[in-house]
């Protein structure tokens, strides 16, 4: 028997993977490309053992692995051969077999619609607009999930299959919380839980739309909700925004020739230009959606932080016809990290999302969920929205002033009423893609714009975050963008 393939097969420090595994995988991909055939006799085990400088156990314990995988069997007295079951594989030199996983799928598959380029890795940025999450309260989440993980175990509830709404004690509490505070009359049957605001969107999307339904969005739009929309089959159509909002004169336009099957609206903020939907419009969207019978669904991801005055009770609270969807997430209050959202509907409606929630995600995360309950019980995640918000105002008006004062010949915006973030415009002799680049190298995240320049649009505009860095990491930032403007102004 020909053993020369054994020359090329090279073990490595065995703290990156145990040498007896490597022996595994080498014989596997042998046998799987041919170059071992169907009942080919297998070198001994003290033989290998000294070609490859190793204890004859470590051989023994890699033979024992392959035969119970099935790519050898054990012939009494003969030792051991390749499984002559296996199915005929066209041999192949050893140095054309695959030795990492494949780059490329052999199959055909969806390509996904406009896909969204994720934040890089920096220090510090201006981002899409998240919260600070070294002041959120992880030390009483951590104590309340410590709590609920004990409880549950000893409920002998962690075994069972939750509903495929979520958590009761946190439904229960969020609808607690909409109708004190956001004037929604609901009980724990209008409400599903979800891993976030996308999840939501996806879900409810999903049981409403036909493919080549007629969906209205803004132009700007929240880009990764216009995705969801496109990968489902719709047809988007755009309307336009201004200081009050969505353009409802435009939707209306469109009602009158074409069937709308729902409407996508960010209310309190719109995402990304931050302007608030006025009452006046928020009152008519609710006239067209009974006279033509779309579905509203309306993203409040941040309704929150506000901070000039009340906020306007969300479209879903003057609904009385089960127009409106409303969906929410916890991302904006603690971190990105903690996928918990929400979708609030006619009970009818949650109903038939839980059914369809069940094939994608069983049950969601009965424990985190319970323990984001308590700290509703507990007023913490009410006293930490109290502070966050005073603090976020702060931040918001400082860093309006340095905007203001150090670049205010290249950049404009106007304060947000709430939120977490800036619509920036700049001036076209800037570029934002090579001020972006020159950012990155420096540290500091800042947006390319490029998110908002989608069907030939050029805004040069784009959200700028603040609220995650401190006055330190703000003047910082804000040096390092003034410093990288001007550089790029200068050269155009």
């Amino acid at each position: 028997m020909n053993y020369a393939y054994l020359s090329h097969i090279r073990l490595k420090n065995a703290d990156q993977q145990p040498v007896y595994l490597q022996l595994r995988d080498a014989f596997r991909e042998l046998i799987a490309n041919g170059i071992l055939q169907s009942d080919n006799k297998m070198p001994s085990s003290r033989m290998l053992s000294e070609h490859f400088g190793v204890h004859r156990q470590t051989v023994v314990a890699a033979m024992e692995e392959l035969v119970a995988e099935g790519w050898l069997v054990s012939k009494e007295r003969k030792g051991l051969f390749v499984n002559n079951k296996l199915p005929e594989i066209k041999p192949r030199s050893y140095g054309s077999a695959v030795k990492h996983y494949p780059s490329t799928a052999s199959f055909s598959f969806h390509k996904a619609v406009h896909p969204t380029v994720a934040r890089k890795s920096h220090l510090f940025g201006f981002d899409d607009g998240y919260p600070d999450i070294r002041i959120a309260p992880y030390a009483a989440l951590s104590k309340a999930y410590t709590q609920t993980l004990a409880e549950s175990a000893q409920r002998n509830i962690l075994t069972r299959v939750a509903t495929g709404a979520g958590s009761v004690l946190l439904r229960e509490e969020l609808a607690k919380m909409m109708r004190t505070y956001r004037g929604l009359s609901i009980t724990a049957d209008n409400v599903l839980l979800t891993h976030g605001s996308q999840m939501s969107i996806y879900l409810v999307a999903n049981r409403l739309l036909t493919i080549g339904d007629n969906v209205v969005v803004t132009k700007p739009s929240y880009l990764t909700a216009n995705n969801c929309f496109r990968s489902l089959g719709a047809n988007l159509l755009e309307v336009g925004v201004d200081d009050d909002g969505m353009i409802v004169d435009e939707l209306e336009a469109f009602c009158k020739k074409k069937k709308i099957r729902f409407i996508f609206v960010t209310s309190h903020h719109h995402h990304p230009t931050t302007v608030t939907l006025s009452i006046e419009r928020r009152i008519r969207l609710l006239q067209l959606a009974e006279q033509y019978g779309f579905a509203i669904i309306e993203d409040d991801y941040d309704y929150d932080y506000h901070y000039e005055n009340k906020p306007l009770l969300p479209i879903a609270s003057y609904d009385r016809h089960g127009s409106v969807i409303y969906i929410g997430s916890f991302s904006k209050i603690l971190s990105q990290a903690f996928r918990v959202g929400y979708i609030i509907a006619p009970a009818d409606f949650i109903q038939q999302v839980s059914v369809y929630r069940r094939l994608v995600d069983r049950q969601g995360d009965q424990v985190l969920e319970d323990a984001f309950g308590k700290l509703f019980q507990n007023n913490t995640i009410k006293n930490h929205i109290r502070k966050a918000a005073h603090l976020y105002k702060e931040r918001r008006d400082a860093t309006h002033a340095l905007l203001c004062s150090e670049l205010g010949n290249y950049l404009h915006c106007n304060p947000p009423e709430g939120g977490l973030a800036f619509w920036a415009h700049l001036d076209r002799k800037v570029s934002l893609e090579d001020i972006s680049n020159r950012c990155a190298v420096k540290g500091l995240f800042f947006p390319n714009g490029q998110t908002y320049n989608y069907d030939k649009t050029k805004m040069n505009a784009c959200r700028m975050g603040f609220a995650s860095m401190n006055s330190k990491e703000l003047h910082q930032a804000i040096d390092i963008l003034k410093t990288e403007i001007k550089r790029t102004a200068i050269k155009r």
